[in-house]
C-alpha cells in the first residue's frame, strides 16, 4: 500500500506537472493568431504579449475566451517571465527580436514566454503541493517522511545531503520535495540523449 509520500511523489511527478502545463502552453501557443502586420512599435508588442499572456492565464484559470485575463496583469506577469528568459530589461529584448524578426522573431518569443510561463506554472504548482502536504504533518511524522525518502529515493539525493541521515534531511524535505520532479526530468532527457 503506497505512503502519504509515496502519493504525493506521484502527485508532483513531471508528467503530472511540467508535462501538462507545457502541454497547456503549447496548445495556447498554437491557437494564438499572430497579428498580421509586423511589429514595429513597443505598444503593439506590449497589446500582442499581453493578449497572449492573458491567453495563458485563461488557460490555467480554465475560463473561457469570454472572461478574458487582466490585460495589466497579463503584461506585468509576462515581463517577469521575459525577464527571466533574457536577463534584465527582458522586455525590450524580446521586442527587437519581435521587430527585428531575428532568432524567429516575434513567434520566437512567444515560445520562449510559453516554456517560461509553463515551467514556472508547474514550480508553482509543486512548491503549493509539497507545502499543503508538509505542513500538515506533525514532527514525528516529517523525520519518517525524510527517513523514508533516504531509503527509498537516496541515489536522488547531492552528495552532501546523503549524509545527513533522517534527522539532517528533514529541516530539508519541503526544497528537496519540490526538486525532485526536476530531478526526474533531468534523468528522464539524460537517459533519453544518451547519456
Amino acid at each position: 500500500m503506497p505512503t502519504t509520500l509515496d502519493l504525493l511523489l506521484r502527485r508532483i511527478r513531471p508528467e503530472r506537472t511540467y508535462d501538462d502545463a507545457h502541454r497547456q502552453a503549447d496548445r495556447v501557443l498554437a491557437g494564438f493568431t499572430l497579428p498580421r502586420a509586423s511589429i514595429k512599435s513597443f505598444h503593439v508588442f506590449q497589446e500582442c504579449i499581453a493578449g497572449f499572456g492573458a491567453r495563458l492565464e485563461m488557460c490555467r484559470l480554465g475560463t473561457s475566451d469570454g472572461i478574458p485575463a487582466h490585460r495589466l496583469y497579463a503584461w506585468q506577469r509576462c515581463v517577469e517571465l521575459l525577464r527571466d528568459v533574457y536577463r534584465p530589461g527582458g522586455e525590450r529584448a524580446a521586442f527587437e527580436l519581435a521587430r527585428t524578426g531575428q532568432d524567429g522573431g516575434l513567434f520566437r518569443v512567444l515560445q520562449d514566454l510559453a516554456h517560461a510561463w509553463a515551467e514556472a506554472q508547474a514550480l508553482n504548482e509543486i512548491r503549493s503541493v509539497v507545502n499543503g502536504f508538509w505542513n500538515g504533518l506533525s514532527p514525528h511524522r516529517r523525520r519518517e517522511a525524510a527517513a523514508e525518502y533516504l531509503t527509498k529515493h537516496s541515489d536522488l539525493l547531492p552528495a552532501e545531503w546523503s549524509g545527513a541521515g533522517a534527522d539532517g534531511l528533514t529541516h530539508r524535505m519541503p526544497e528537496l520535495l519540490a526538486q525532485h520532479p526536476q530531478t526526474l526530468r533531468r534523468l528522464r532527457q539524460a537517459v533519453r540523449s544518451g547519456g
